[in-house]
């Protein structure tokens, strides 16, 4: 537009001065046809010719402001789409300038929220880390104190260490000792159809029902993965028997469908634990036959 503008204002310039050379040319002939004694008709078309130049300058002049109005308007229309070019131009450099603000927060977020997970995950591995002590802490002491850490039974060790010092105090006293062997009835068989945590659910069970019917004294130790042993001082075959009748009669109440078969010993002199054990254990195969 700017250029446009220019090139019409050249024209203009190069209009005005044809139209000053004509209206010279035609002072001329104007003064040409007062002095030379030229004959009427010369004078009047000498006349004639000068309005005409004079006509056609004006009109050379009128053309010339009409390009200089356009050039005005064209410079104007320029500066306009110049001026909301400019704005635009900064409109859009603002939005860039709040984009790149935002982007520079976002990355600030991302970091620091990066920072925070690391951190959590440091946390998070060192809680494992001290859970797993914990855990094999615990599993140590379960193991040196000698209970079993699913039934809350005597582990192997423990009980027969345990049943050991009651055959020897039954025979310094000369008193009466019961042996039981207690067999958890399908366990194998709930752990391949309901899985594993269905059968420690049953030898809890087991365990807690044994708890309930015998003394606190009664010795109770778990020998096997389904199996127990009970040692009961001071108590003859009748008595121990009923004491596993309500063992029974509670666990099929707290859990229906599970039951235990026992075998039976008592104490003979010069009996070992291994003896007295066995021979509860022979009970075992006994009762399995006569159920």
């Amino acid at each position: 537009g700017r250029a446009e503008a220019a090139d019409s204002r050249a024209q203009a310039i190069n209009d005005r001065r044809v139209a000053a050379e004509d209206r010279a040319h035609a002072a001329k002939d104007r003064e040409d046809s007062g002095t030379d004694e030229l004959t009427a008709l010369r004078r009047r078309e000498a006349g004639l010719a000068a309005r005409d130049r004079d006509v056609a300058a004006g009109l050379r002049d009128r053309e010339a402001e009409a390009r200089d109005d356009a050039a005005g308007d064209f410079d104007r229309t320029a500066g306009d789409r110049a001026a909301t070019n400019r704005q635009r131009a900064a409109d859009e450099g603002a939005r860039a300038d709040s984009g790149r603000a935002e982007a520079a927060d976002s990355r600030v977020r991302a970091i620091n929220d990066r920072r925070v997970a690391a951190a959590d995950r440091a946390q998070g591995s060192h809680d494992r880390q001290i859970a797993a002590e914990d855990r094999a802490l615990a599993a140590k002491d379960r193991e040196d104190s000698g209970t079993d850490e699913l039934t809350g039974a005597s582990r192997r060790g423990a009980g027969l260490a345990a049943i050991g010092r009651e055959i020897d105090r039954a025979e310094r006293d000369s008193s009466e000792l019961m042996a039981a062997y207690v067999d958890v009835v399908g366990l194998k068989l709930v752990n391949d159809t309901t899985g594993h945590a269905s059968g420690d659910t049953l030898l809890v069970a087991v365990a807690s029902s044994l708890r309930a019917c015998l003394r606190s004294y009664d010795v109770i130790a778990r020998v096997g993965g389904d199996e127990f042993v009970c040692v009961l001082p001071g108590i003859t075959m009748e008595p121990a028997r009923r004491r596993f009748e309500a063992v029974s009669a509670m666990l099929a109440n707290v859990s229906p469908g599970a039951s235990i078969t026992v075998g039976f010993a008592q104490l003979a002199s010069g009996d070992t634990t291994e003896d007295l054990i066995q021979r509860a254990d022979d009970g075992v195969s006994r009762a399995r036959r006569r159920g």
